[in-house]
Parts: structure tokens; sequence; C-alpha cells
């Protein structure tokens, strides 16, 4: 197989909430009943959007059946064409559609499996919304208990990303009094309460200091007015490039996908999402 054919999808694991007590058993009714009259293309729209969907088919996974969708949100940019001196804009009358996001939803144990190659996570929640008498429903992602073990165990770190919020005078005086704040003090002489800075080493053999990054990870992971703590970095073994957020490390599964004319196969996408559960089996089919 030529691997310019190949594409790599990350599935994210999502357990869903409600408080609708009977949601789940309904949401189980409602797609044997679609699956039983003959599945077909829908359609919804949301907050100005339209989502086409499609109930693709019923798989048993730990002997309980789990439903894999298929589900494309409407791109409400215009698309250009660029001639010789030009780009010209074609207006579509009713907006274009975009990628497509594959999941697989499980009402026994309330969880979703999904991927795109935009995400998709969000366009599902709107869809599980659906079936939903209040439209409110939320999704958990599983986070990764062994994300802070790896990222201190890489040997090369290419980007640090922090957000911190700090709502009051006495957060910012903190904050930078801290080993993080002596380093970037903006807060304070901008007379600001919100912090968004990343440290790049770019693309070639250039990296950050190692023993720098580690010395502060610790305490920016504690701080509770730490939103967000993105490192970018590889180990010498895996040779690969990862990314993983301490304050929100979520459970991920990388495969990769053959491309056929441009998309992904049902049987491929399928096939994906049944290996990504079987991964995180153990921790999705247990009662909670």
């Amino acid at each position: 197989m030529d691997n310019n054919l190949l594409k790599t999808v990350t599935v994210r694991y999502y357990y869903i909430d409600t408080n609708e007590s009977d949601y789940f058993v309904k949401l189980h009714n409602t797609l044997e009943i679609i699956l039983s009259n003959g599945s077909r293309a829908e359609s919804f729209e949301s907050s100005g959007f339209k989502y086409l969907w499609k109930l693709e088919s019923k798989a048993e996974l730990n002997s309980v059946p789990c439903y894999f969708f298929s589900l494309i949100k409407e791109i409400k940019g215009w698309p250009l064409i660029f001639t010789d001196d030009e780009a010209v804009e074609i207006t579509p009358a009713k907006g274009v559609l975009g990628n497509i996001t594959f999941g697989l939803v499980c009402p026994a144990y309330k969880f979703l499996l999904c991927f795109s190659e935009a995400g998709g996570a969000s366009s599902f929640k709107r869809l599980l919304g659906e079936f939903s008498l209040s439209g409110l429903i939320r999704l958990a992602p599983l986070l990764d208990g062994t994300a802070e073990d790896k990222v201190y165990s890489w040997d090369i770190y290419k980007r640090f990303s922090l957000k911190m919020n700090l709502p009051t005078v006495e957060d910012v005086s903190v904050f930078e009094a801290g080993k993080v704040g002596e380093r970037v003090n903006l807060l304070g002489y901008l007379s600001g309460a919100k912090l968004d800075v990343s440290v790049d080493a770019g693309s070639g053999r250039e990296q950050l200091s190692n023993a720098l990054v580690k010395d502060l990870l610790p305490e920016l992971t504690a701080d509770i007015n730490c939103a967000a703590l993105t490192i970018r970095g590889l180990d010498f073994e895996g040779g690969e490039s990862e990314v993983i957020d301490l304050k929100n490390p979520q459970l991920k599964y990388k495969d990769k996908i053959e491309i056929r004319e441009n998309y992904f196969a049902l049987s491929d996408a399928l096939a994906v999402l049944k290996k990504a559960a079987a991964e995180q089996s153990s921790e999705l089919f247990k009662n909670r």
C-alpha cells in the first residue's frame, strides 16, 4: 500500500451526560427504530448551521449494541478560485458541506468515540441533543492518567503554551511573585487579568530548555488559575511529536486510514473506532 494514501486520524473518547433520567433508554429505542425502518440521511439546523447525518450501522462490542454515525457540518465561508491574476469568490446558494466526522455511540455505557479531519465532538454534541427533550447534552472527555509521566519522560520539548485566568488583582500579584511570573510580568504592567503565551522552538533542530520546562511544570499544574498548559515534545524512542495539555489531558487513540478517492471508506472508519474502543474497553465498559 502506498504510504502517501494513508492519513493519521485521532479518535477521542467522551462520556455523555444529561439531566434526563430516561434519555439513554429512549436513545437506544429510537436508534433501533431508525435502523429497522432503513436508515437514510437526515438533517437538522443549530445556531445557524445545517448538519447532515446518517446512522450507518450497528456494531456489537462487548455484547453491547453501539451505533455508527457519519456527520457533516455546513461551512459558511465562501470558497475561492485562483486565476492567473486574482482570486474569484464563488457564492454558493446555501453554504457548503464540510469534512465528514465519524462517531460510535453506546447508549448502554453512555460513551461516544469520534474522529474527523476537523475534530467533530461539538457537532456530535449537537446531534445527540436532537434526541433530547431539552437539547442539553454534555460531553466529558476521558482523561489520560499517564499524561504527566509521559511529558516528564520526553527528551525534547518543542513548544510551551500557557493560559492563565487571574480574576483579581491579588491573584495577579501572587502569580507575578512566583517562578513563572518572574519571567512573564506583563499582566501587572498592562493591568490585565488573562495571560495567553506560547514559546516555540520552531521546526528545525532547536529545542526548548529541557531543565527549565520541567522546573516550571509542577507549579503550573498545581495552580487552579492555570486554564491550559500545553506541551509539544517527543522522546528518542518514539520519535513522533506529540501534544498534551496537562490541565486537560484527553485520552486519544491514533491510527492510519487509507484515503480512497479523497474519502475514508465507512468500513475503515468503523474498524478504527472499534480498535479504539478495544484499546480502552476496561474503562469504557465498566459500571459508573
